[in-house]
């Protein structure tokens, strides 16, 4: 019968402040130990502090308090209380203190002529934006249910 062994791997721990200046060996896993900011990371042996092992989702974030998302990294996914939408952090700049994030908004946007947000945060079409002449004019082809300018009449395909 084949023998079992068990075997205890140690990961390097700290704060993230700690991480933030050291740098992992390639391969080599660490762990950040600060309560709101739990987190994997993976070295390359080159790039200070590592690499994150996944995103995470920051769920109750407000982005006049920036301590709840102070542990954000490029590529997370806040939820912003105060406008109920989503955002992925684009960059940070830690030269700042306290450091400066830039968002980007993770979903539909209107060009506000011919769709438009209404007060209820749904998207609706501005019917007097939209005429012939903001529609292809051939045919994009039977049962694909798309909108065209047929010589002056709006058809569906």
């Amino acid at each position: 019968m084949a023998s079992i062994s068990i075997v205890k791997i140690k990961i390097r721990r700290g704060t993230d402040s700690e991480r933030r200046r050291i740098v992992l060996d390639n391969g080599e896993l660490g762990y950040v130990t600060d309560p709101g900011g739990r987190r994997l990371f993976i070295g390359d042996g080159v790039r200070m502090g590592g690499y994150p092992t996944g995103v995470s989702f920051f769920y109750n974030a407000d982005f006049t308090l920036p301590q709840t998302y102070q542990y954000a990294l490029v590529g997370d996914i806040l939820y912003d209380n105060s406008s109920t939408k989503l955002y992925t952090v684009t960059n940070i700049d830690d030269s700042a203190s306290p450091a400066i994030y830039t968002f980007k908004f993770i979903g539909a946007t209107a060009d506000g002529t011919s769709v438009q947000y209404n007060l209820a945060g749904s998207l609706t079409v501005n019917l007097s934006g939209v005429n012939g002449n903001s529609l292809p004019t051939s045919n994009p082809g039977a049962g694909t249910k798309k909108l065209w300018n047929d010589g002056g009449y709006v058809k569906v395909a």
